[in-house]
């Protein structure tokens, strides 16, 4: 007799269960932040203000970042980097190499550690130039003398 009371239950079981795991979604994966970082930075960007070692340049530098590189074209040439960034860290890092995919002048042993803030349609990047072999910086400025370049990148205009 029990066995008889037991079995809607388990025809329940058997039937219903299956349908509702399979019928719920998984849950939404969080981006982590290096992945949103990545994502933000995407895209084209052009010069808004370029300061090398304390000295305000003119060049009109534009920009364009895919994944984990770094496209610097700058009137007729073009650089290509690695970029490494560390979204965790306040501020947070970035760090330039050269790109063995591409065709550059760039020593193989080039490496230029730096901070970067992204905001919105703005980017800031503080680098250490390689030549010197100095800290990385931990403030967006390059005053003479500091072996520093302070770039600011906004999208282009629609």
């Amino acid at each position: 007799m029990k066995a008889i009371r037991f079995a809607p239950l388990v025809v329940f079981l058997a039937t219903a269960l299956p349908w509702s795991i399979v019928a719920q979604e998984p849950p939404a994966k969080t981006p982590t932040p290096l992945e949103k970082d990545l994502k933000a930075l995407r895209g084209k960007w052009e010069t808004e203000s370029l300061v090398n070692d304390g000295e305000t340049q003119d060049d009109t530098l534009r920009v364009e970042i895919a994944d984990e590189r770094f496209k610097v074209r700058i009137g007729e040439g073009t650089l290509s980097l690695k970029m490494k960034i560390d979204p965790t860290c306040t501020p947070k890092l970035i760090d330039f190499s050269r790109d063995a995919d591409a065709e550059n002048t760039v020593d193989e042993d080039f490496l230029a550690e730096g901070i970067y803030e992204l905001e919105a349609d703005k980017l800031r990047i503080c680098v250490t130039l390689p030549k010197d072999v100095r800290e990385r910086p931990q403030k967006f400025e390059a005053p003479a003398g500091s072996g520093r370049v302070l770039i600011t990148l906004r999208r282009p205009s629609k």
